[in-house]
């Protein structure tokens, strides 16, 4: 009965509009609640060797790893596809595989960055837009905007191979 009745009360938290979490500090317990279910040992181990472990940066700004782990339930660094070794036992994380919802950023069109595929192509057809000062969610209501074109896998199946023979 206890945990049927703190199921209850956190699904009407959730759901009604003047509950914590449409109120001003509601993506605050929200990012709070990821880090927590996460665990905070993962979510360190997560993060590129030499991160401060921290979700937020200068002016209170979300960092990249927290954005990942809303995305993509991990805490990786970065948003390039897969892990890149720097030297000998010092690697920087991306994400491992395609996640459910997408990430694009305008740092990408002034080359600060490139969005990996995992992020550009997510299981379903929702991203999340990042600009300097916010956030915005693109979707689309057909599916074939995240399925690859048979010449796409194709090309995808040749550059996987000639990566692997490269570093072999």
């Amino acid at each position: 009965a206890g945990l049927a009745a703190a199921r209850a009360h956190l699904r009407l938290a959730v759901s009604s509009p003047g509950g914590a979490f449409a109120q001003a500090p509601g993506m605050l317990l929200i990012a709070c609640s990821i880090a927590l279910s996460r665990g905070l040992d993962a979510l360190r181990a997560e993060m590129d060797p030499g991160s401060d472990g921290c979700l937020t940066a200068q002016f209170g700004h979300c960092t990249q790893e927290l954005v990942n782990l809303c995305l993509a339930g991990r805490a990786f660094s970065n948003v390039f596809d897969g892990d890149y070794e720097m030297a000998p036992g010092f690697s920087l994380r991306g994400p491992q595989g395609r996640s459910a919802v997408g990430y694009l950023t305008h740092l990408e069109a002034l080359r600060f960055c490139a969005v990996g595929d995992f992020l550009k192509k997510p299981r379903a057809p929702l991203w999340v837009v990042a600009s300097s000062s916010h956030f915005t969610v693109l979707f689309a209501t057909d599916l074939t905007a995240v399925q690859a074109s048979p010449a796409e896998l194709h090309l995808e199946r040749a550059r996987r191979a000639f990566a692997r023979a490269a570093g072999a």
